[in-house]
This record gives C-alpha cells, structure tokens and sequence, in this order.
C-alpha cells in the first residue's frame, strides 16, 4: 500500500525537485512533472533523471492519445528506471485541449484502454491513470464509472482522482480553484470499485491520510507540496512507519545547494533548481530574507549568499 504521493505539476516536479524531496522522505510516491509522449521518444529529456540512481516511488508521467507512442516512451521510461507509468487523462490545459489528450480522453476510454494494453506489451512496470471527475456538463457519476470500468479490463488497477471537474474555457490554474471539490464523489468511486487502488487528489494540505483510510487507498498532495515542502519531513516515520534519520531544514537546505552547486560548475543549472526551496522556511522567522536572497542567486547565478545565510541561522 502507498498512502502517500506528491502530484505531478508542470515546469516544477522535475529532476531537482524529486532530489530535493527525497532529502526529507524515501517512501512518498513522487511523479514526474507531465511529459508528452513525442519528447520522450524525440529528445534526452529524460536523461535529466539519470543522476537519481534509484528511482523506486517515482512515478514518469505521459501525455498524449497515441497509443504506439505512449507504448513508445513508456518503455525508454522502463529502460531508465522509472518504476512505473502513468498516464495523463485530466490537465484541463488549452493546449492539451486542442492537442485531444489529457482530461479529453475521459471521454475516450476506448483509447485510454487500447493505451494501456499496448504499453503493458513493452513493459513490466505498473501502469497507472490519474484523472478528474468529470468535464464540463459531463460529470454525472457513469461517465467516470465507465472510465474506470473500461480500464480495469485493460488491468489498470490504480487510479488517482483529482475531486474536481474540468470546465473548458477556464485557466489551468483557475481550474485549480473554481470547479468546487467534490470528495464525495471519489468515496462513492472507491465504493463501487473495491479491488482497485483509488487516491485522492486535490485540495490537500497536510499528509494524514487516515482520516480518509477507509474511505479511500491514498492522498496525493499537489500545490502544497510545492509551497510549504517540510510539511512531508516526517512523512516517512508518521504514513509509513519507517525509522528515518532527521534532519533538520538547515541541513536540508545546505545538501541542497550542494547539488545546486555542481549544476552551476557544469553548466547546466536552472532558476526553478531554486524555485524549488523557496517554501522551505515557510513561516519562521527569516523566510522573507531567505526568498529575497534566492532571488538574487538565481539573477547571478551565485549560491554562496545561501550559503552564507545558512551560516547565520545556525
């Protein structure tokens, strides 16, 4: 059982990020920022993970509705390590839209399925499905009933639900916010559908999932993660019970740059590397200071100033 998962999110769960996380939990199932199918087969982008040597609870996630590509980057996905696949039927992006993957193919399960059983063809990793609860006026419960029925013959057992609709002419981030949750309707899901994996996605903030245990198999937990990250610091010994050796954000920051620190001497360092431990000090004393002095690092590409903060907080 995994209780516990942090939700892809664009342009910031990547390589970095899943580095950063695994300073403070090893068991929290981590996926991938999304990616369509053609960049995986066409470019290196995956290469970008090749210094996570294990990448057991992370999860590659694809797009697209081609079910030979899909098959396609799965198995280059496979052969890097990744420990299982999923696939992208709910970002309510404009883009994707026009692009008919995402949440469009919740109402092609017939595709999804075909998907599914020709990526099991080429690899033996799990194959998993993270959607919504419906689209537009498409929300009545048969329709994501449907969905999933089609799936599990493909023998897709695991599915993430984000318990909100997707309306078309929306932002992908006002589509974060405005469709009203609706976790009802996931418990009501996972009720019909017993044998399954079913998490819950969307408006998370905190990592006990107990509440919801019997209600559903998990959580996965999205912009929070990104914001306030030491919220899961002690997710390993508090969700999974396992012994872990604490650190504490001073550490885990001064680790951090470290990594940040090589990328920067071979050239291939990134803003969003910093972005990305923005949220560490969320709510101490300090926090201003420390966002203000990221900022000017990433203008100059420059972590001694971290460093030096780090220095003056012990």
């Amino acid at each position: 059982m995994r209780p516990l998962y942090i939700a892809p999110m664009v342009g910031k769960t990547n390589q970095d990020f899943i580095f950063f996380m695994r300073l403070m939990t090893k068991h929290t199932v981590i996926f991938t920022e999304m990616m369509h199918a053609n960049t995986i087969i066409n470019s290196t982008i995956l290469n970008r993970y090749n210094f996570i040597k294990d990448k057991k609870n992370i999860v590659l996630q694809i797009a697209g509705n081609n079910p030979i590509d899909l098959a396609g980057a799965s198995k280059i996905g496979e052969d890097l390590g990744f420990k299982e696949i999923n696939i992208n039927c709910g970002c309510p992006s404009s883009r994707v839209l026009s692009g008919e993957f995402g949440i469009s193919l919740l109402l092609k399960p017939e595709i999804v399925a075909q998907s599914i059983y020709e990526i099991k063809k080429h690899v033996t990793i799990p194959v998993s499905v993270k959607t919504r609860i419906g689209i537009n006026n498409k929300d009545q419960d048969f329709v994501l009933d449907d969905f999933v029925s089609s799936l599990i013959e493909a023998k897709c057992n695991s599915f993430i639900i984000h318990a909100r609709k997707a309306i078309n002419g929306l932002s992908t981030k006002k589509n974060l916010s405005i469709p009203p949750l609706d976790y009802e309707r996931v418990f009501r899901l996972k009720n019909k559908f017993k044998n399954i994996e079913i998490i819950l996605n969307g408006g998370i903030k905190n990592i006990n999932y107990k509440k919801n245990s019997n209600l559903v198999d998990g959580i996965m937990i999205g912009r929070e993660a990104y914001n306030n990250p030491w919220i899961f610091n002690e997710a390993d010994s508090v969700v999974f019970n396992k012994m872990t050796l604490k650190k504490n954000r001073l550490d885990i920051a001064h680790e951090y740059l470290i990594h940040i620190s090589e990328q920067i001497r071979e050239n291939i360092f990134m803003n969003s590397s910093l972005i990305h431990i923005t949220g560490l000090f969320k709510g101490l004393k300090g926090s201003k200071e420390w966002k203000e002095t990221i900022n000017y690092s990433m203008r100059n590409k420059d972590v001694k100033p971290l460093f030096k903060f780090l220095e003056k907080s012990v």
